[in-house]
């Protein structure tokens, strides 16, 4: 019992942190989708017709419409953010400044591009 306890725990965890980073129209698209794939099949009576719709074979594209769109906008986000870095040492002089009577030093660190 502890180890099916604790896959539930980790499976909550995981969905919880998904949502938490996803914006708030792409939380109820997944949630939606969510909800599609465990209901299945959807029936509605229509008077003499039944109409039988296969929920599940929907929850999967737009999941991964909303993954996709996700992952565009961290790629669009890390080229801003190298645009920004080239900026930003476009800014940095050249050369060290030397003005007569001073003693100068400086440090600078680079962040990493992993980040």
């Amino acid at each position: 019992m502890g180890r099916i306890r604790r896959a539930v725990w980790v499976v909550i965890w995981v969905l919880k942190g998904l949502l938490m980073k996803l914006s708030p129209p792409r939380r109820v698209v997944l949630l939606a989708t969510l909800i599609m794939w465990f209901f299945g099949t959807l029936t509605l009576n229509l008077g003499e017709n039944d109409l039988t719709v296969d929920l599940r074979r929907w929850a999967f594209p737009i999941l991964l419409i909303v993954l996709m769109m996700e992952l565009k906008e961290k790629v669009l986000a890390r080229d801003e953010i190298e645009v920004a870095r080239q900026v930003q040492m476009a800014l940095l002089p050249r050369e060290h400044p030397e003005p007569a009577g001073w003693s100068l030093w400086s440090y600078m660190r680079v962040t990493s591009r992993s980040r």
